[in-house]
């Protein structure tokens, strides 16, 4: 997915770019209300003070809010405060302006593993994003999709989550999200067969202190891909 959505952003023209998923369908209204809320930033010329639109997206079986809304008093916030300030819950649509994003780094991909946690692009990003509370986007999440399948996900993708959990624990200052990020580092680490795990940490205190924890996430992690090998979601 993540190769998918370099190859998008790469040769996408128009001035905001968004990406829908398998499991995504928009609201008829959608496009039309994210490109209306656009021109009138265009139209007062503050295009690039933001980097995009985000609005809400819906549970298909119920059509409530996927998870929480933003606070009510926002008009513009950043992808960062989201999640790490106002702890706004779930997946969230997201416009992006193209030209921003292209200035961001690719997703990377490792050999053997096909995913990369797609946030690390939008965190590079500092610009806010524009807020619109209407559910646009209807989600749902696939049996066998990435969502409902974490762990196992972590098992095929060490590689990946390494390297993602590195990003976080030198761009996300709380210290929650560095704990969290740590212990998940220090499993995949393992998983990868690495050595040096305290020493190449940004964070190699804390990473001393909580070397038990990723450890024990790491056994059952090792558990899971012994479950999984040679099986799919749909058998396990």
């Amino acid at each position: 997915m993540h190769t998918a959505h370099n190859v998008a952003f790469e040769n996408t023209v128009t001035p905001l770019v968004m990406c829908c998923d398998s499991d995504d369908i928009m609201d008829k209204m959608a496009v039309a209300k994210i490109v209306e809320k656009w021109k009138e930033v265009v139209e007062k010329r503050e295009e690039t003070k933001y980097a995009g639109i985000i609005a809400n997206c819906a549970v298909m079986a119920t059509g409530a809010i996927l998870g929480s809304d933003f606070p009510m008093h926002l008009q513009a916030i950043t992808f960062y405060d989201v999640y790490y300030k106002y702890h706004v819950v779930g997946d969230k649509l997201l416009a992006y302006r193209s030209n921003l994003i292209k200035q961001t780094s690719p997703y990377p991909s490792f050999p053997g593993e096909k995913f990369t946690p797609l946030d690390i692009k939008y965190l590079e990003i500092k610009q806010p994003l524009i807020v619109l509370h209407d559910k646009l986007m209807v989600k749902e999440y696939q049996a066998e999709g990435y969502t409902n399948n974490i762990p196992i996900v972590y098992t095929k993708n060490p590689q990946a989550f390494v390297y993602y959990h590195i990003f976080r624990m030198r761009r996300v200052t709380k210290l929650f999200v560095r704990i969290k990020s740590v212990i998940h580092y220090i499993a995949c680490s393992h998983l990868t067969g690495q050595k040096r795990i305290v020493q190449d940490s940004p964070l190699p205190t804390l990473t001393a202190l909580l070397y038990p924890l990723g450890c024990i996430w790491y056994y059952k992690l090792l558990m899971i891909k012994k479950k999984i090998q040679g099986r799919s979601f749909s058998q396990l």
